[in-house]
C-alpha cells in the first residue's frame, strides 16, 4: 500500500478539522458538474470563496484518524434525491469533505481551493468530468492528453470514466481495514443530514 503521511484537512476559519491517514491522492478531475458548481455557490453565499467554473478535485483513501470541531460541521445534500453528501463548516462554509456511494468508502473527495489542506497536491489531472454542464469560457480549451468526459449519462462515456487505471484503482476495494473511520460511517456521527432543496439548473451566483 502507497504511505505518503497523515494529513490535515480543515476549514479556513480553523473550528473543524479532520486527520486523514493517508495523504496519497489517488485520483485528480477537474469537474464542471452542476451539483458541484452550485454547493460551492451556496458556500459562496454565506460568505466562502467564489468557485470555479471547474472544480479541482483530489479522492484520497477515506480513512479518518481523528478529528476536531464536530460540532461545527454541518453534513448537506444538494436536494431529497442527491446522492453525494459535502461537509461543510457551519460558521465559514468552507467544504471540507464529500462523500458519495459510488466512492464505495475506499476514497473521499477534498476541494483544496475551498479548505485548508496539507497533503501533495502535485497529482497531474486525470480527466475533465460532466463537460456538458460547463458554464465558463465557451473557447476554453482542455489541457492535452487529459481526456474529456461530456457526461456519465451515456454508458460509453461512464465506460471511458470507470476504465481510466486512477478511477479503478479509486473504486477497487480496500485490502486493508482502515485504521480509523471511513467517511461514509463518520457521517453517522453528523446526522441527520440537512437537505438544501436547491433547484436543478439554477445559478446561484
Amino acid at each position: 500500500m502507497l504511505y505518503q503521511k497523515e494529513t490535515k484537512i480543515g476549514c479556513k476559519c480553523g473550528k473543524a478539522e479532520m486527520t486523514i491517514a493517508d495523504g496519497t491522492a489517488i485520483h485528480r478531475i477537474f469537474c464542471a458538474c452542476e451539483d458541484c458548481r452550485q454547493a460551492l455557490e451556496w458556500a459562496s453565499l454565506h460568505g466562502a470563496e467564489k468557485p470555479d467554473t471547474l472544480q479541482d478535485l483530489y479522492y484520497l483513501p477515506s480513512d479518518i484518524l481523528g478529528w476536531e470541531g464536530e460540532d461545527y460541521m454541518r453534513a448537506v445534500k444538494l436536494r431529497e434525491d442527491g446522492q453525494a453528501i459535502r461537509v461543510f463548516c457551519k460558521n465559514c462554509f468552507s467544504m471540507i469533505v464529500v462523500d458519495h456511494p459510488v466512492y464505495q468508502s475506499n476514497v473521499l473527495c477534498v476541494a483544496p481551493k475551498h479548505c485548508e489542506s496539507d497533503f501533495d497536491l502535485t497529482l497531474p489531472p486525470k480527466t475533465y468530468l460532466c463537460m456538458n454542464e460547463f458554464k465558463g469560457d465557451p473557447n476554453f480549451e482542455p489541457l492535452e492528453n487529459v481526456p474529456v468526459i461530456h457526461s456519465l449519462k451515456y454508458n460509453e462515456e461512464r465506460k471511458r470514466y470507470f476504465n481510466l487505471p486512477s478511477t479503478s484503482r479509486a473504486k477497487r476495494p480496500r485490502t486493508e481495514d482502515p485504521q480509523g473511520k471511513t467517511l461514509t460511517a463518520f457521517l453517522q456521527k453528523l446526522e441527520p443530514i440537512e437537505v438544501l432543496s436547491l433547484n436543478r439548473g439554477e445559478n446561484l451566483l
